[in-house]
Parts: C-alpha cells; sequence; structure tokens
C-alpha cells in the first residue's frame, strides 16, 4: 500500500515482509530513482534523488503512529547523513 503523507512524502506498507526485506525494497525504489530520466522537451531532462527511511512494526505497536514516528526519524538520518540513500530505523520508539 502506498499513501502520500503530506508535502512530498510517501509511506509505503510491505505487510508481512521481513526488515532486512524491506529494507532491500526501499533500497531497490532509491537506486530505481536516481537512475531515472525524465523528459522534459526541448532536450531538456531531469534527474532526482530519494531519501528513504524503513522501520518495522514491533510487538508494542498497537497503532501505526509509532512505526511512522520511527521510519520517519530514519528519513531525517538518511537526509542528515547527505541524502539519496536508505537508513533503518532502530526499534525503539
Amino acid at each position: 500500500m502506498i499513501g502520500r503523507m503530506g508535502g512530498e512524502d510517501l509511506a509505503i506498507l510491505l505487510p508481512e515482509t521481513a526488515a532486512a526485506e524491506a529494507l532491500e525494497v526501499a533500497e531497490l525504489l532509491r537506486e530505481a530513482i536516481a537512475l531515472a530520466v525524465v523528459d522534459i522537451g526541448g532536450g531538456g531532462s531531469l534527474r532526482f534523488t530519494a531519501s528513504l527511511g524503513v522501520a518495522s512494526c514491533a510487538d508494542a505497536d498497537q497503532r501505526i503512529d509509532a512505526l511512522l514516528r520511527r521510519a520517519d526519524r530514519a528519513l531525517y538520518e538518511a537526509k542528515r547523513l547527505g541524502r539519496n540513500r536508505t537508513c533503518q530505523a532502530c526499534d525503539e520508539d
């Protein structure tokens, strides 16, 4: 499932996906975005990069808010470290 969180932030939920697999999916997505070239006409083109934060559901999570907070912190860590990267959240909230 994919949903817009606001601004340019998106969330992707991968049910029944282990943390290592989710990190791999995020990294493949990040690489695909970085390789994409968008033709804007007139011989011009645009390229984009993405910073991604990955978090996994913890047994203590009763609401999705905690999961999204961990993912958001991981996203901002990726941005802090130089952007165009994927960071995984620790399990604590």
